[in-house]
C-alpha cells in the first residue's frame, strides 16, 4: 500500500508518457498492461481507494489500452501463418484484454454502489 500511495501514479504516468512518445524499449507496453491489471486487482482487494490508482483509472489510459488491443489484433491477423509470431500477439492481446477487463470491472462496480438496483439487472 505504501508503493500505491507514494509512487504508483507518478511511475505509471511516466511509463505511459514513454510508451506514447516511443521512448521505451520494444514490448514494454506488455509490462505496463500487466502492472495495470495487477495493481487494480490488488487495490480492489484492499477496499479500492481510487486516489491510489487515479492514473490507471483515467480515461486516457483506458483509451490507450483499447488502442493496444486493436493494434495487437491487427498484428495477430497479419501474422496468422507464422505460428510463433501469432502466439506472441495472442499473449499480448490477452494481457491487454485482462487490463481492459479489470478497468471495466472497476467502472461497473462504481455504478452498482450508486445504484443498488443495477445489480438485479
Amino acid at each position: 500500500m505504501e508503493f500505491l500511495g507514494g509512487a504508483y501514479n507518478r511511475l505509471m504516468r511516466s511509463v505511459k508518457d514513454s510508451l506514447v512518445r516511443q521512448r521505451a524499449q520494444q514490448n514494454d507496453e506488455s509490462y505496463y498492461l500487466w502492472a495495470i491489471r495487477f495493481f487494480l486487482e490488488f487495490n480492489r482487494g484492499r477496499g479500492f481507494r481510487a486516489e491510489l490508482v487515479s492514473e490507471t483509472v483515467d480515461r486516457t489510459v483506458f483509451h490507450y489500452v483499447q488502442q493496444q488491443v486493436e493494434a495487437y489484433r491487427d498484428n495477430f491477423d497479419h501474422e496468422k501463418r507464422n505460428r510463433p509470431a501469432c502466439l506472441l500477439w495472442g499473449r499480448r492481446i490477452h494481457l491487454a484484454l485482462r487490463a481492459y477487463q479489470v478497468r471495466k470491472f472497476e467502472k461497473s462496480s462504481k455504478k452498482t454502489k450508486h445504484f443498488p438496483d443495477f445489480r438485479a439487472c
